[in-house]
């Protein structure tokens, strides 16, 4: 046991470092935000996924083919479900904070050009985001801690470290640790009853695209008029946000298990 939790905490050390150093890295090169985020992010996701392979591959003597993420690519019909869920849940955040008051937004009309590069742009990097932090905080960490304290304590316990590690984003607050707790049991109980890497990818990557896309500074002119509900520079700070994640949480815990496709990807997994 002693030695199997000594892999993981080495694992989450690698990744911290390459999350770390990476951001420099691409700010030396590139003085630009978002040429310097993407270059950021791929060089997160390549180095990430080299380690995921490596410690399978050399440490924990798992040929790729038997790994999460390798097993995530034989159910794509859970991709399009997990695009629907996350999208429903950021959406709803967002037309509650409107219907509530707590946010204001003066959409402008850009240059249809622009727009679109912006978004492919935006929905890549979200993309990279969403496989590399799913690949390790579920692929992984969850993965190898599940066999070691149960289901239900690792998927605490992963959350608790998913929720501390946004510490290392731009913003930090403790609403911001909450939500991303909350995201983070969502997640965990998603990936453990669908036993599929791409589903919590889509779900993850459905949140963040359209949480950018719809609070967007540039294009929709989002103003929080309420720190506490809306949040203030981000709207996962704000109480709609987190009850939300909370009931993305319910949904994973108690919903999907009793779901029938679920149910037959648990019996084919036993």
């Amino acid at each position: 046991m002693g030695k199997a939790l000594g892999k993981i905490l080495f694992f989450i050390g690698l990744v911290v470092g390459i999350v770390l150093i990476t951001e420099p890295i691409a700010s030396h090169f590139i003085d630009s935000k978002y040429p310097q985020w993407f270059l950021a992010e791929s060089m997160r996701l390549l180095m990430i996924l080299s380690l995921y392979w490596a410690f399978n591959r050399f440490i924990d003597s798992v040929p790729f083919v038997a790994t999460p993420l390798a097993k995530s690519l034989n159910r794509p019909s859970l991709v399009f479900l997990g695009l629907a869920l996350g999208t429903c849940l950021i959406l709803s955040t967002f037309g509650i904070s409107l219907a509530l008051g707590v946010i204001h937004v003066q959409p402008t009309i850009p240059e249809w050009k622009e727009y679109v590069k912006y978004v492919a742009l935006l929905a890549t990097m979200m993309l990279f985001t969403a496989i590399w932090e799913e690949t390790v905080f579920r692929g992984y960490v969850l993965d190898r801690l599940s066999k070691i304290t149960g289901v239900h304590v690792s998927c605490v316990i992963v959350a608790g470290v998913f929720g501390a590690m946004h510490l290392l984003s731009p913003i930090k607050s403790w609403q911001m640790v909450l939500s991303t707790f909350f995201a983070g049991l969502f997640l965990n109980y998603a990936f453990m009853n669908a036993r599929n890497l791409g589903f919590v990818i889509s779900i993850h990557f459905a949140w963040n695209l359209f949480n950018s896309l719809l609070y967007s500074k540039k294009y929709m002119q989002v103003a929080y008029l309420s720190p506490l509900w809306a949040g203030n520079k981000n709207p996962e700070e704000g109480i709609v946000a987190i009850a939300l994640t909370f009931v993305g949480f319910l949904i994973a815990f108690a919903i999907i298990p009793r779901l029938k496709i679920f149910r037959e990807i648990l019996r084919t997994a036993g």
